[in-house]
């Protein structure tokens, strides 16, 4: 686990390109709604990884959200 793991939270976005839920395999298509991890204001650095979720996943991911 990254030392950045623990800040992580969720946003819900429109999707400007394809993604694939991490938990269920889903296609999120473009224009679809869906929750995307995020660090807020931190630069994104070389090692961090950030997924997508689908609407039915993003909240039992264990992760917050925050408009």
């Amino acid at each position: 686990m990254g030392k950045y793991e623990k800040a992580k939270f969720l946003v819900r976005r429109k999707a400007r390109q394809g993604h694939i839920c991490k938990m269920c395999n889903k296609e999120i298509k473009p224009k679809e709604d869906y929750y995307s991890e995020t660090l807020g204001l931190i630069d994104k650095g070389p090692h961090i990884t950030f997924y997508a979720y689908c609407l039915e996943c993003g909240p039992k991911s264990g992760l917050e959200t925050k408009q």
